[in-house]
């Protein structure tokens, strides 16, 4: 490592950031430094130092904060201080790995870039990360309303984005913490606007996207299609009937989850991969709702359902 070059680094970062305080600042680069090498602890093979410069770098050349190319600040940084040319370039594709904005999608290719990103998109989440939402939208003049709709557009969607064994497991309590301060703030602002609550549960299969598995407002509940995964194995039945019972039960477990049940469902739509079997489907289907009581629904047939699924099934229930 070296001689002392974390030492100075961390001197770069609180003289770069002095008089910031938006969210984008010495503190959250910080805490990602600390939590990068707390990854890091249990990932054999990571080089500690690439994190841990790559983690107090990360925002030098953040093109919110600079308007800098090619990440003029931390390689005059690191080239000043005598850091060999094939590590600097190790250390900025770490760092060219990490925003969310513009790595949407992609899984960085080294260990080090995967750890950084996770301990970035961690401080986005639990406490700090809706502290430093607020930070960031009262430095830029927004609305509360405008900052919460930063939750649905990024932070609800980090869980799923997370590398590494240890973050994955440090985002599910932090995801936990975003959704019950999201449905406590709707609570509080009842009346004041239409706002979304995000409904969930494990009783049914993980949202494996940007997208959450049900959606509250206005007294309305938009349950995400749901496939016929198995919450506990993750994989289909065998069958349109079994997968059609399946994909039934998981929406059924998002309505529970909502204090709702089958007889609060007004609309269905099913999506089959054949239309030959909706006899199939209808004769299970009808098992799940109240007779006389059944939704409107509509059914169609598609070229093709994700993991090449039989049938998908979304429901809106009212309150």
């Amino acid at each position: 490592m070296t001689e002392g070059i974390i030492e100075k680094a961390a001197a770069y970062v609180r003289e770069l950031f002095a008089g910031n305080a938006g969210g984008h600042d010495a503190a959250h680069t910080f805490r990602v430094y600390r939590t990068a090498l707390g990854i890091a602890e249990n990932e054999p093979g990571a080089d500690r130092e690439i994190v841990a410069l790559a983690a107090l770098l990360h925002d030098a050349d953040d093109h919110k904060l600079f308007q800098t190319e090619e990440n003029a600040n931390a390689r005059r940084f690191l080239e000043e201080n005598g850091v060999p040319a094939e590590r600097i370039a190790r250390i900025l594709e770490v760092i060219n790995s990490v925003s969310f904005s513009r790595n949407q999608g992609r899984i960085p290719e080294t260990l080090e870039g995967k750890i950084v990103q996770d301990a970035d998109r961690l401080d986005a989440m639990g406490a700090v990360g809706i502290a430093r939402t607020f930070a960031y939208g009262g430095e830029h003049g927004r609305a509360l309303d405008q900052s919460v709709q930063h939750f649905y557009d990024k932070l609800l969607r980090l869980r799923e984005t997370m590398n590494t064994g240890t973050a994955k497991r440090l985002a599910e309590k932090r995801h936990r913490f975003l959704e019950s301060f999201l449905n406590e703030y709707v609570e509080e602002t009842k009346g004041e606007q239409a706002l979304k609550k995000v409904v969930s549960t494990e009783q049914a299969p993980k949202a494996i996207g940007p997208y959450s598995q049900a959606i509250e407002t206005d007294g309305l509940i938009f349950v995400s299609g749901q496939l016929p995964l198995d919450p506990a194995t993750g994989v289909f039945p065998e069958g349109i009937e079994a997968q059609t019972r399946q994909s039934l039960t998981n929406a059924r477990a998002i309505l529970e989850a909502a204090g709702l049940g089958m007889a609060n469902v007004v609309k269905t739509t099913v999506f089959l991969k054949d239309m030959n079997d909706f006899a199939q489907m209808n004769a299970v289907y009808a098992e799940f709702f109240p007779e006389g009581g059944y939704p409107a629904r509509s059914a169609v047939e598609v070229a093709r359902l994700p993991k090449d699924a039989s049938v998908e099934i979304e429901v809106i229930a009212a309150k």
